[in-house]
């Protein structure tokens, strides 16, 4: 995969592109675009392991000291950091309920994430039928590479607290190596 990552290095920023050219994943799921599920089942996993090796070769060429600006430095790590959220937020999205068929068709048993809303069920008659959109897990990959850690949504299975834990590393590394090279270069 790395080798993609350095064979392809415009690979990551297109596909994030084609992420956010979609708008509502779940609408464009629903509505069976011919090659939409194809493209997202593995470019997510794709998008993860790749701005997790692209961060990897960041890391590495800035530990070889190769010349980089504080401009270039700080642009390939937010690409980096976006291209993880992008990736991580579909993985969520696909994980969560039986992904979006199962949310088309209120699955709940196959839980991944307890979100807010779900426990507010309880108590009001608002969020009876709420399911989580796209944005619900574009929110959550957001919030757990810049927190380094679930804010309001929780992980209910193994396979996501791993995952999170991976975006987690993947920008603890990223975000702590960048910043200290690039406020190393500017001192």
């Amino acid at each position: 995969m790395i080798w993609i990552c350095i064979r392809f290095p415009q690979l990551p920023r297109l596909a994030a592109e084609k992420f956010a050219a979609t708008g509502n994943l779940d609408r464009v799921a629903a509505a069976g675009i011919p090659g939409f599920r194809g493209f997202t089942k593995p470019s997510a996993p794709l998008l993860a392991v790749s701005a997790t090796g692209s961060s990897i070769l960041l890391i590495t060429d800035l530990l070889d000291r190769k010349p980089l600006t504080v401009t270039q430095l700080l642009a390939q790590g937010v690409e980096v950091l976006l291209v993880a959220t992008v990736g991580f937020s579909v993985i969520y999205w696909q994980l969560d309920r039986g992904g979006p068929d199962g949310r088309m068709r209120r699955q709940t048993e196959r839980l991944a994430f307890w979100f807010t809303q779900d426990a507010i069920r309880e108590y009001s008659d608002e969020f009876d039928n709420w399911q989580p959109l796209y944005l619900d897990y574009f929110y959550l990959s957001f919030t757990n590479i810049t927190a380094f850690s679930p804010t309001d949504t929780l992980p209910l299975t193994r396979t996501a607290k791993m995952l999170m834990m991976w975006q987690s590393l993947v920008s603890i590394a990223t975000l702590a190596i960048v910043l200290a090279f690039a406020i190393n270069s500017l001192g």
